[in-house]
């Protein structure tokens, strides 16, 4: 496209050929001075058409220099290798033995209120304490049921873990949960009746399943996890759910089709409530003078299976 100069006219003096040929217009003057510059002789008799053509190769070479050349994000492919989810890219990494699920995120908790608060619900916050890196839930009859409930829907397939000690008062269960009571339900729990066995139990639409040949109550070793802190977790995926103390499998459920499977135990819940005054013979029979029950925590994670 030709050059055309924008200087200002007057009614007596409109623009000649012959003036346009004899002064170059402003803008070619600039555009000489500028191919100058950089190592272009253009003459002052050089045509309207072929300063048009200096003008656009400068355009060109101008803006190729102010557009930087498309490069791949060092984050991007970080995040990629190593399953960073806040950049938007799933992991990659197989997380467990049996190659059944696939990381998407993993959060470690800091344990402490202000943290909590962005994703959980505290029961009985006034029974909720917290005190060098250490959580504590107090039950007392002031409040049958302390602890946490996840508040956010972004979860189902996953890995949730906890370090814990439980509550050793009689009558008092110390519950970690997927799921929702009542509906499909796996839970690690621990009572006060007998402080050295861990309970690994799931329902289905609110039933106890128990047709496995594992028994849903065990003893681990010589343990008493009133008095001492045990890491467990609850690994809860569509093929399958593994129950862990301390990164060793010590229940296995296969989703058979020919059994029922806690497919919609999406919930995570953990607590200290009340056992004995629903079944005095399971938790033993609650002796508030003993209270309050409480239970210690010092790890809480999860990690997200895509």
């Amino acid at each position: 496209m030709p050059v055309h100069s924008t200087a200002p006219t007057t009614d007596n003096e409109a623009p000649s050929a012959s003036k346009s040929s004899a002064e170059p217009a402003p803008t070619v003057n600039l555009l000489s001075s500028l191919l100058h510059l950089i190592g272009i002789d253009v003459g002052g008799s050089e045509s309207n058409s072929s300063a048009s053509e200096a003008s656009k190769s400068t355009t060109t070479a101008l803006a190729a220099s102010a557009s930087p050349t498309p490069t791949t994000s060092s984050t991007a492919a970080t995040a990629a290798s190593t399953g960073d989810s806040t950049n938007g890219v799933p992991g990659t990494g197989i997380t467990n033995a049996d190659n059944t699920a696939v990381t998407c995120w993993k959060k470690d908790y800091t344990l402490t209120r202000e943290e909590l608060a962005k994703d959980f619900e505290i029961t009985c916050p006034n029974n909720v304490t917290f005190s060098d890196g250490v959580m504590q839930w107090s039950m007392d009859q002031s409040c049958g049921g302390v602890g946490l409930k996840y508040a956010r829907n972004d979860i189902w397939y996953g890995r949730s873990t906890i370090t814990i000690k439980s509550a050793s008062m009689p009558g008092a269960a110390t519950a970690f949960i997927r799921g929702v009571p009542g509906k499909d339900e796996i839970d690690l729990e621990w009572v006060g009746l007998n402080t050295k066995l861990t309970e690994t139990t799931y329902f289905v639409g609110g039933i106890h399943v128990n047709n496995d040949v594992e028994a849903d109550r065990k003893p681990l070793g010589d343990t008493d996890f009133s008095k001492t802190f045990v890491e467990f977790s609850i690994d809860f995926t569509e093929k399958q759910t593994q129950w862990y103390m301390d990164g060793k499998v010590i229940r296995t459920l296969v989703n058979d089709p020919s059994k029922k499977y806690p497919t919609n135990a999406r919930a995570w819940i953990m607590n200290v409530w009340n056992g004995g005054g629903v079944s005095p013979a399971w938790a033993g029979v609650t002796d508030w003078t003993k209270g309050p029950a409480t239970a210690q925590i010092t790890r809480l994670s999860y990690e997200s299976y895509c």
